[in-house]
């Protein structure tokens, strides 16, 4: 079994969680950004996860455009996603619903949320100026190791449980 990590990260926190994520599964697993995703023989793979930093109420643009445009291929696959956001766990099925298509999203066996971090030095200006006035007084998120720890579980039962199936 070889596992496929494709992510879309702004300012580092989604490759961080999918380099944790990486490191949880037991199985033989590769690391890519999704913009890397076009020279990656997927053939090679019996599963992929997705991850994706949220902006603004949505996945990454070049996120989406994976999935759509390997929609096909990636159905063939074993599949999970995650995202990386700053808000609670409550709005990570409104968010998928919003950026990937039901069908991609019917097929994951595991859908996470890793929480989030906001590294202000690498952001633009204007969203430095957002970022700091919107934290003002509240707790800055944090990265969930507890959910990344629990996803990696999951997917893998969920992965040896269809292989007995079969």
């Amino acid at each position: 079994m070889r596992i496929l990590i494709v992510y879309s990260s702004k300012t580092g926190t989604t490759e961080k969680a999918a380099r944790k994520l990486a490191d949880l599964l037991k199985l033989e697993t590769d690391l890519t950004g999704a913009k890397d995703f076009g020279s990656i023989d997927l053939s090679r793979y019996d599963a992929v996860v997705v991850g994706s930093a949220v902006r603004i109420g949505s996945v990454l643009k070049d996120s989406k455009n994976l999935v759509s445009r390997n929609l096909v291929q990636l159905l063939e696959r074993k599949l999970a996603v995650f995202l990386c956001m700053g808000e609670d766990k409550t709005h990570l099925d409104e968010y998928l619903a919003r950026s990937y298509p039901q069908e991609f999203l019917d097929a994951c066996l595991v859908k996470g949320h890793f929480g989030g971090e906001i590294n202000i030095d690498k952001l633009g200006f204007i969203m430095r100026i957002l970022m700091k006035k919107m934290m003002k007084d509240k707790e800055p998120p944090k990265l969930l190791e507890e959910n990344i720890e629990a996803f990696a579980k999951e997917f893998e039962e969920e992965i040896a449980s269809r292989r007995t199936q079969q």
